[in-house]
């Protein structure tokens, strides 16, 4: 079995110019991967950018409900103005039907 001898100046420039092969192909892989991660992100920034245009259409639940009630609230003070002017409204009718069944029956009796 012969014995291990060192490696020849040949030897060592063919295993330095693997080894920059390797270290260029790392390189190359290594910005292929940052381009990918670059486009991927882009596409990522788009589509939250999207979502949120998308999420300002909407109202929120929160805002929704104080709304809701702030209007449940008008209609219901509406409807009690409305039912308190119905009933001046009957009250002025009744008057004046009162009101001209006593003239017409003055205006019989002045005859």
């Amino acid at each position: 079995m012969p014995l291990p001898t060192d490696p020849t100046n040949r030897e060592l420039a063919l295993e330095i110019e693997h080894l920059h092969d390797i270290i260029e192909d790392k390189e190359n892989q290594l910005r292929l991967q940052a381009r990918e991660y670059e486009r991927r992100l882009g596409e990522l920034n788009h589509e939250h950018q999207r979502n949120t245009d998308r999420n300002a259409e909407f109202v929120l639940k929160s805002s929704y409900d104080a709304d809701n009630r702030a209007t449940m609230g008008r209609i219901s003070s509406l409807e009690l103005s409305a039912s308190s002017l119905n009933g001046r409204i009957l009250g002025v009718g009744i008057a004046a039907t009162v009101a001209s069944t006593i003239i017409s029956l003055l205006v019989k009796f002045w005859k």
